[in-house]
């Protein structure tokens, strides 16, 4: 049953992109600015991704369980597609304002399932939390599904969020070495390039990263320059089975810290990273798949100036960049908290930096109830930096019909799709109940975001679009 359902959603690519180059040359032989015409409705419409890296521009008609319809740019008959072979849909700029970040109760709501909600809560009683939304209206999450709680005082809306594509991005000197493919950066030599952008005081990197062969990997942080006896910056350098921080001068590299092991690295072909960087305190921490590996700090005397993020090769190994996220950070290191936190309890920290461990209780009224061995406190949600409970993140499971909803402010929301039209969704919320939610709050639904679902054979294989930096 699984291969007759690749084999389908196989033909439907090959046939949609057989459709898309008929098409294009219809309209290539027609108006002589037929061209300028195409480019700017490609940046004005939506981006249907296959799996095997193919792109139709258009728009989304519907979407159900397993089929979705699709009305093309460069022709005007509707099609429809097998979810099964889908990858993304990138919906043309669009906004829906959120919460104020200014509002009291409005929170970031974390759960074990990787999802992260925006909204005005409402109250957490017993078991379970109320969420006001402006995209769902009022939901309710099972308190087990909890992983955090936080005021949103600091925006989740990504710096950078991708790859999509090359541009933007500058390979060094020499041949390139990366290229895009399948929604990921892929290199097998050694080779760098970057991509500029802003650097707030407190910054989070994360990304997955696979491998196959010897791993050497390096992420460029606040560099200067890719020119390697130009570049200043710090170098997180990723090994077989450790790990280290390298500050670079002019080119000239020096340790910072110690190394540490880091046997995921020796005993599996891909990790999740995540770095967060503090330029004040001049401080680097590492996490691998959730795991606090280390905490670097810099003791010299060294600022970091530059802008570029870069990614560096630095063996044979094939190695595969995905789903990259760049955002501003609070300053909380979560697993941290955790490993320090009794099993069980909950983490209450406040905005002045004191840290308790209990019980949370309820929030009502803009109040939070915590229970301590010391006794109980109430405090207002003003004043709290956010709640950690113990929940571990959990393997997202797909369900039929389910998607991925990234929100074109922040956050992310995972669903099972019933309908779908230009205005309305009705969905199964992966976190319990169901829903109407309005389909212009967001900016990318991801199918098969469970990465168990991409066969590890066809991860590497060689698609039939490659771009190479420009």
């Amino acid at each position: 049953m699984h291969s007759q359902v690749v084999l389908r959603a196989k033909c439907e690519r090959i046939f949609a992109l057989a459709f898309l180059i008929s098409a294009l040359a219809s309209a290539h032989a027609g108006a002589g600015h037929a061209e300028h015409k195409q480019a700017a409705s490609s940046e004005s419409s939506d981006t249907l991704e296959f799996l095997n890296g193919d792109l139709l521009h258009g728009k989304l008609i519907a979407v159900g369980p397993e089929f979705l319809t699709w009305q093309p740019a460069a022709a005007g008959r509707a099609m429809e597609f097998h979810t099964a072979g889908l990858a993304n849909v990138r919906f043309a700029q669009r906004s829906l304002p959120l919460a104020s970040s200014l509002a009291p109760n409005n929170v970031r709501v974390g759960l074990t399932n990787g999802d992260e909600i925006p909204g005005t809560l409402v109250a957490l009683t017993g078991d379970k939390l109320e969420l006001q939304t402006p995209y769902a209206g009022k939901i309710s999450i099972p308190r087990k599904l909890l992983k955090f709680v936080a005021p949103a005082r600091v925006s989740a809306a990504a710096i950078y969020e991708g790859p999509t594509g090359m541009q933007g991005w500058k390979t060094a000197e020499g041949e390139p070495v990366w290229h895009f493919q399948k929604d990921a950066f892929v290199a097998q030599a050694s080779g760098a390039m970057g991509r500029e952008m802003e650097w707030p005081d407190k910054l989070s990197i994360e990304f997955d990263l696979s491998w196959r062969g010897s791993l050497g990997f390096a992420l460029g942080l606040g560099f200067t320059s890719l020119k390697d006896d130009e570049g200043d910056g710090y170098l997180v350098m990723l090994g077989e089975g450790s790990v280290d921080l390298m500050r670079s001068r002019k080119g000239n590299t020096e340790e910072v810290g110690t190394a540490a092991d880091a046997p995921v690295l020796s005993q599996n072909d891909r990790t999740h990273v995540k770095i967060y960087l503090n330029k004040k305190t001049r401080t680097v921490s590492l996490l691998l798949d959730g795991v606090h590996v280390r905490q670097w700090t810099d003791r010299a005397d060294f600022k970091l100036r530059g802008k570029f993020l870069g990614l560096a090769s630095q063996s044979e190994a094939l190695t595969r960049v995905s789903k990259i996220r760049v955002a501003a950070w609070n300053g909380r290191i979560e697993a941290e908290e955790m490993e320090t936190a009794e099993q069980n309890e909950d983490v209450l920290r406040l905005v002045n930096g004191d840290r308790v461990s209990g019980k949370l209780q309820t929030i009502q009224g803009g109040h939070v109830s915590f229970y301590t061995t010391h006794g109980s406190l109430t405090v207002p949600l003003a004043k709290i930096e956010d709640i950690t409970l113990p929940a571990r993140m959990t393997p997202r499971m797909e369900k039929r019909g389910e998607v991925r909803a990234f929100f074109s402010g922040a956050g992310r929301l995972t669903m099972a799709l019933e309908k779908w039209d230009a205005k309305l969704a009705a969905v199964t919320l992966a976190a319990g109940g169901r829903a109407t939610v309005s389909t212009t709050a967001f900016q990318r639904l991801e199918f098969h975001a469970a990465s168990t679902l991409r066969e590890d054979e066809d991860e590497f294989a060689e698609p039939p679009r490659v771009e190479s930096p420009p």
